[in-house]
């Protein structure tokens, strides 16, 4: 992302546990406030996961910690792949 541009290049498994941590914030509460199972999430960030994040999901996500909408590069390719 450009200078000033809110948004990271960082993929959700690598910046969600420090973004969780400044918020003091659990998975599980991270997942009821997203509306998402907590093992998917758990899925989500395992090292080796292949599990893609879809548009609604990163959209969940980025909702419920309240950050700008397209934060995570996954939200915005789904967005493109969706619009394809």
């Amino acid at each position: 992302a450009a200078a000033g541009d809110p948004r990271t290049e960082q993929p959700i498994r690598t910046i969600l546990p420090s973004l969780l941590a400044e918020r003091s914030m659990s998975l599980r509460a991270l997942g009821r406030a997203a509306n998402v199972d907590v093992a998917h999430l758990s899925r989500l960030l395992a090292p080796a996961s292949s599990s893609a994040v879809s548009t609604v999901l990163g959209r969940r996500i980025t909702r419920a910690l309240d950050l700008p909408a397209g934060y995570f590069p996954e939200e915005r390719e789904a967005q493109v792949i969706d619009a394809i």
